[in-house]
């Protein structure tokens, strides 16, 4: 007897009014009066796509074409939609649910007005059973008033008085496009005289980890007293593993409240990418009226099992929050990114693209995604995903920052608003085990420029209404939390002590000074920081014109609006020297750009539970920028970077600590060497190798250590250093291995120096061969790369290399790497969903392309 009647697709219709004109056009009556053709739009969408895909507006993610796409959230929008209803519908209970609709709005069904909508993470809801009309076709209208005026990031907090996501009206990482449109799914609910509206679910553990009690809370809500039975099963891997049967329950006209425990012995943990498994159980609601086999209602929630603290920073500071994630009693250190939503068009569904970066994230060792402020309160896809995968989530409320204030309205009405709002969607979120944290939003400040703390009056609504919802789930105020909100050298020096969980920077702070900064670390957690680089080739191809691709310059239009701030000409010609094309300008600042995130997560890693975790700005970008700060493209191709941050990441890295990348008049190298370990492992009498060769391959210096290496933690295995001799090309590696007695390779890394004042030396290094190597077994390929020449492969970048609107997927274990002459390097290919078209490119900044496939 429950079903469900989705209103999802691409047969809806849409028209466009100024201000409240389409009052005078009946558009709620089945006949409208207006005499303009309706054209084509998708639910769950966005009125810029419907647009485009009808040719009214040009592409918007090409060049400046988003310029001409400003007018649309001035104008109000109507959807239409016929659908049928069947007879024997009638007589059931009946809901319409519209998930998210951005971001007002007045809903009419067969003429009659059922309400007025606002909010876009806040479902609408409506009981339609009397107004539907049964073995009939109906009509549903929408009506989108306009969009309401907002702050770009360049505006001030204090003057926003809605909820709407601001990323849309300009920031740093997209141009100006004010969503709107019905952007989560809309379906009428049918059900029996009982209807399931909630099922919460607490799993909590005994001290040991083998016992959980699994308390579950339930709302039904009857049309009248009746008598029911309420069946609840809990299955895993296909079998039942607890149950309860509620039998001729009475339940009053309204809401019933239940309250079940079900014990589950020898549960199997969710844990976190790279810590564990992620099983999944799987709670299912019945709903029957007593003496009925006709199912009334039921609901399905899928939860995991964990335990979840929050512990004090090692040596931290007593006015300190605790940032230590602590998961099934086992401390982990977040190895995280920044995450914006996945298109500046966030209605249009793109799960396969979703599905893509996600996996990328898993990928690349990441264990915890924050979902920041300006974005989005993530939908229910995104979660399922990151639940399967292992990916904590952090979701902040939609507050930020700006850049002439930064402090939230204090006004009872803004407050009542955002709280109703987090009391409807907190409930939808907090059943899924990878949702770790609620933050009130991102980069709030008082007016003298300190992060706002729990005392600030909506963050403090927002904390209580976090702590009655889900009292299970950890909580921040702000990220940073403070007291001091930015990192920088001058705080590390004076006043350590006060850097608990900052921001910055997000350039490349030099050659000596990216260095100097993160070798003086002294953040409790490091929640956002990056570095800016150019995107790649392709995404450049695809949207912008050759006539502006070069040269790279901020007085080109084109150029500026897709990344005024982030297009460092200066910086990056006196790191080069003059670039002098665009293939190579795209390496050179995607290397500086992987370099410097990388070392800053290296750093701060090696600081584990001082520092307990690491989260660049940013993963991936909604809009094709030209130059930002993503690992990954708008098109889901991963940059330097993303490689970089990966071999961070890794459960077992070895890293050195530099004072600075360039070494000229200089006649020493000096580095310490540090082993972290994010296992839950010793390793005992392994060999740490190290050796520094020149661009040929001549290696001047080597050294071995055996060393033991504790669980869970960062060591330092003391100093390295050598005489730097005169070298060809005026570059030199650092090669570090971590082996086991038997040769196993457990851990490497290298890192490249110049003895110039600059990094220039890289593209005067003369040109070497690549020659590859490729066993092809099905989806899953393994490619050699051998140097030839005879001199250093620099920045290897292996990358799908078919048209960016091919099908599927690739994951390739490496990319952006040096190889020394004589070097080879496998590395592995996982294709996901691709054609028999599959083929790789395999480059290097001084050798030519070669294609795999």
């Amino acid at each position: 007897m429950s079903s469900k009647l989705c209103l999802n697709g691409d047969n809806w219709k849409v028209l466009d009014f100024i201000d409240e004109a389409w009052r005078t056009k009946q558009v709620e009556s089945d006949k409208p009066s207006d005499p303009r053709p309706w054209i084509t739009a998708t639910v769950p969408g966005s009125i810029h796509q419907d647009l485009w895909d009808n040719g009214t507006v040009p592409d918007p993610y090409f060049e400046q074409n988003s310029l001409m796409l400003e007018w649309i959230p001035q104008r109000s929008w109507v959807y239409r939609k016929t659908f049928h209803v069947d007879a024997e519908d009638e007589g059931r209970c009946a809901r319409l649910h519209l998930r998210g609709i951005d971001y007002s709005a007045h809903i009419y069904l067969n003429g009659t007005l059922l309400g007025t909508h606002e909010a876009m993470f806040t479902p609408a809801e409506y009981d339609v059973a009397s107004h539907l009309r049964y073995g009939a076709d109906n009509w549903l209208t929408v009506v989108l008033d306009p969009a309401p005026p907002s702050e770009s990031q360049m505006g001030r907090t204090s003057k926003v008085g809605h909820t709407k996501t601001r990323m849309n009206y300009w920031w740093d990482f997209t141009p100006r496009m004010v969503h709107l449109g019905i952007w989560q799914e809309v379906y009428i609910a049918f059900s029996g005289p009982v209807t399931v509206e909630d099922v919460y679910v607490r799993p909590q553990l005994n001290a040991d980890y083998s016992r959980a009690e699994v308390s579950v809370s339930i709302e039904v809500s009857s049309r009248q007293e009746i008598s029911a039975d309420i069946d609840l099963t809990i299955d895993h891997n296909g079998s039942e593993v607890a149950s309860k049967i509620y039998s001729t329950q009475t339940l009053t006209k309204g809401l019933t409240k239940l309250e079940v425990m079900l014990p589950i012995e020898k549960p199997e943990l969710w844990w976190p990418n790279g810590e564990g498994a992620q099983p999944l159980y799987e709670l299912t609601v019945t709903v029957k009226e007593t003496g009925s086999e006709e199912i009334s209602s039921h609901r399905v929630t899928k939860f995991g099992i964990r335990q979840l603290e929050f512990s004090p920073n090692e040596t931290s500071h007593p006015s300190a929050l605790s940032y230590t994630l602590t998961l099934n009693g086992r401390k982990v250190y977040v190895k995280g990114y920044n995450w914006v939503p996945i298109d500046v068009l966030y209605g249009v569904e793109r799960q396969e693209k979703l599905e893509h970066l996600l996996t990328l994230a898993k990928e690349a060792n990441v264990n915890l995604i924050r979902v920041n402020g300006v974005g989005l309160i993530e939908t229910d896809a995104f979660y399922d995903l990151c639940n399967r995968l292992g990916i904590m989530v952090w979701q902040e409320f939609n507050l930020t920052s700006s850049a002439f204030n930064s402090k939230p309205k204090e006004e009872e009405s803004f407050i009542s608003r955002v709280v109703k709002e987090a009391e409807s969607f907190i409930p939808l979120k907090r059943n899924h085990p990878s949702l770790v944290l609620w933050c009130g939003g991102n980069e709030l400040e008082s007016l003298d420029k300190l992060p706002l703390n729990g005392e600030e009056p909506v963050l403090a609504a927002l904390q209580a209404t976090v702590k009655r919802l889900d009292p299970d789930r950890l909580w921040l105020p702000c990220s940073p939390s403070g007291p001091l909100p930015f990192n920088g050298i001058n705080m590390s020096r004076n006043r350590p002590d006060d850097l608990h969980d900052v921001h910055g920077p997000w350039h490349h702070e030099g050659l000596t000074a990216q260095y100097t900064l993160f070798n003086a670390g002294a953040n409790l957690l490091h929640s956002e920081f990056g570095a800016d680089g150019l995107t790649n080739l392709k995404a450049l191809e695809a949207t912008l014109k050759p006539e502006n691709r070069w040269p790279v310059t901020l007085q080109n239009p084109v150029w500026y609006h897709l990344g005024s701030w982030w297009v460092q000409e200066k910086q990056w010609q006196g790191i080069f020297g003059e670039l002098p094309n665009l293939e190579t300008a795209i390496e050179a600042t995607q290397f500086l750009q992987a370099e410097g995130v990388r070392y800053a997560i290296e750093r701060n890693r090696a600081r584990k539970f001082r520092n307990s975790g690491a989260l660049p700005w940013m993963f991936n970008e909604p809009y094709p920028m030209a130059a930002c700060t993503s690992a990954v493209d708008y098109f889901g191709r991963p940059k330097h970077l993303y490689y970089a941050s990966a071999q961070a990441y890794s459960t077992v890295s070895v890293t050195a600590k530099f004072a600075k990348q360039v070494w000229a008049d200089e006649l020493d190298f000096e580095a310490e060497l540090w082993v972290t370990n994010g296992d839950t492992q010793d390793y005992t009498e392994v060999d740490l190798h190290w050796s520094m060769a020149g661009a040929s391959g001549h290696t001047f210096a080597s050294g071995q250590r055996t060393i033991n290496v504790g669980a869970n933690k960062a060591e330092n295995f003391g100093d390295i250093g050598s005489q730097l001799p005169e070298i060809t090309g005026k570059l030199f590696f650092l090669t570090l291995q971590l082996k086991m007695t038997s040769g196993v390779i457990i851990a490497s890394n290298r890192y490249l120096f110049s003895t110039a004042e600059n990094l220039q030396p890289m593209l005067e290094l003369p040109r070497t061969t690549l020659e590859i190597h490729s066993e092809c077994n099905g989806q899953n390929w393994s490619v050699s790369v051998t140097n030839s020449g005879e001199y250093a492969a620099l920045l290897v970048r292996i990358d799908d290399e078919r048209s960016l609107d091919a099908e599927g997927s690739v994951y390739i274990s490496h990319s952006g790497f040096h190889l020394l002459p004589g070097e080879s390097r496998t590395v592995t290919a996982v294709w996901k969903d691709a054609g028999n078209d599959s083929m790789l490119s395999v480059q290097a900044l001084n050798a030519d392309k070669r294609t795999v496939g």
